[in-house]
């Protein structure tokens, strides 16, 4: 049991890249998803030039996350489009 217990405390002392980030409220939607582009570079890096499998397995859940928060900045859009009073959008 204690040597469970050890290796569990092992593991969770070690450092481990996390991909997904708290996501900054404030920051705006394109920032965000510049900054979770910039994030996954050095699993891009480390799995096409280093053949490193387990940052491939990074690579799709950020790949993921980012179609994700595409979706979201998708459906943001179409509110405040749909938002907008019809006649500021109509033309005369």
């Amino acid at each position: 049991m204690s040597q469970t217990k050890n290796m569990s405390q092992k593991n969770m002392s070690s450092p481990q890249k996390k991909v997904t980030q708290v996501v900054d409220k404030n920051k705006k939607p394109f920032e965000r998803i510049m900054e979770h582009i910039k994030d996954l570079e050095d699993d891009f890096a480390k799995f096409y030039d280093k053949g490193n499998k387990t940052a491939g397995t990074r690579i799709r859940k950020g790949m993921q996350e980012l179609k994700e928060m595409a979706q979201s900045i998708r459906l943001d859009v179409q509110n405040r489009k749909n938002a907008t009073t019809p006649s500021s959008s109509k033309k005369k």
